[in-house]
């Protein structure tokens, strides 16, 4: 298989998720080219369980993902297909993402009315389920850890649970994009305090420099999550005596996304 075969494989999985390869390949080739329908299958997995909800999928290994599960699974075996056509470490990658998603989606609890009303806008609303697959399989992309990857499925629970709407969730889902690890750390401390100086977080088990801890309370400062008792700006020294709290905002996505 020649060059032009790899690149056009490469545009078309990212671009048929659309709806529509926006490239297409020679017809000698187009034959080799899996039915690769991404939005269909993600859209399949979140309306009915497809995924074994006691395997860790994030933490099986490359040959257990093509040898095993993907024999269990169609769609992971579609996108192994792709993979071994030489884009295998990336597209095993994401499908491991895909059923981390999946299993979290459907391990959380979620009313069963609301449930079924998400599947049925979903199997009778194309423009709807273009619109839900196409940000999961965007946003599942750009995640790297497994943690936001079930934090993800998390926010999309609570966008049907209708304690998010579209736009939040969606604003949400670019911050927990930009979210460091430490984050998560910070919110935990956060959440468990009715208040507290920066310079008197320490993070569990972990020896992180004060300054480190300083720049994540400003990042989760511009998502929204964090205010302050007084804003005192005169030099770092004073900053790190700061006492800040969780509000209202971050409590409610740390009970519906964070906390275990």
């Amino acid at each position: 298989m020649n060059e032009e075969y790899y690149f056009i494989l490469l545009l078309n999985f990212y671009f048929m998720q659309m709806g529509e390869g926006r490239y297409t390949l020679t017809d000698n080739i187009n034959e080799d080219l899996p039915d690769f329908k991404l939005n269909e299958i993600l859209s399949d997995g979140l309306c009915d369980t497809t995924v074994d909800l006691a395997i860790d999928y994030a933490e099986i290994s490359f040959d257990s993902l093509v040898n095993e599960i993907a024999e269990e699974i169609p769609f992971i075996k579609t996108i192994v297909s792709l993979g071994k056509a030489g884009l295998a470490v990336r597209e095993m990658h994401f499908a491991k993402k895909i059923l981390t998603f999946l299993k979290e989606f459907h391990s959380e609890n979620l009313n069963q009315k609301k449930r079924n009303e998400f599947r049925k806008n979903m199997n009778s609303n194309i423009e709807y389920r273009n619109k839900v697959t196409n940000q999961i399989i965007v946003f599942i992309d750009r995640l790297v850890s497994k943690r936001k990857v079930k934090i993800l499925s998390r926010l999309l629970i609570a966008h049907i649970d209708k304690e998010y709407d579209w736009s939040t969730f969606i604003d949400l889902s670019n911050c927990l994009d930009s979210m460091f690890l430490l984050d998560f750390d910070v919110l935990d401390v956060l959440y468990y305090e009715d208040s507290i100086k920066i310079e008197n977080i320490s993070i569990q088990e972990k020896e992180v420099d004060k300054y480190i801890i300083l720049a994540s309370i400003e990042r989760l400062k511009t998502f929204g999550f964090i205010a302050s008792k007084e804003s005192t700006w005169e030099s770092v020294a004073d900053k790190l005596k700061e006492e800040i709290f969780l509000n209202g905002f971050g409590e409610k996505f740390y009970n519906l996304c964070l906390r275990e």
